[in-house]
C-alpha cells in the first residue's frame, strides 16, 4: 500500500438524512476531488481538494454549500494553497 486515509471520506449514519454522505471521488488536473452531500429539504455539499506535494496527500481547498431550493444559498470556498 501506498498511501491510506480512514478519516478522508465520511462515514455513513444511519440518522443522516439521505443515507450514504459520499458522493465521489475523481482526479482532475493532477488534483483528487472528493465530493459529499446530504440533507432533505435543507441540504449540503462539500468537495475536498487534494493534491500530492511535499511527498504526501495535502488538502489545499474545500468548497462548502449549504442550501434550501429558491429560498438560501451559502457557499463558501478556501483555498487552502495560497
Amino acid at each position: 500500500m501506498w498511501h491510506s486515509s480512514d478519516k478522508a471520506i465520511l462515514k455513513y449514519q444511519k440518522d443522516i438524512m439521505m443515507s450514504d454522505p459520499f458522493d465521489g471521488i475523481k482526479i482532475d488536473h493532477d488534483t483528487l476531488l472528493i465530493y459529499f452531500s446530504g440533507g432533505s429539504s435543507w441540504k449540503w455539499s462539500y468537495t475536498d481538494r487534494y493534491r500530492f506535494q511535499n511527498n504526501q496527500f495535502e488538502l489545499i481547498g474545500y468548497t462548502s454549500n449549504y442550501f434550501k431550493l429558491c429560498e438560501y444559498w451559502l457557499t463558501v470556498d478556501y483555498n487552502l494553497s495560497t
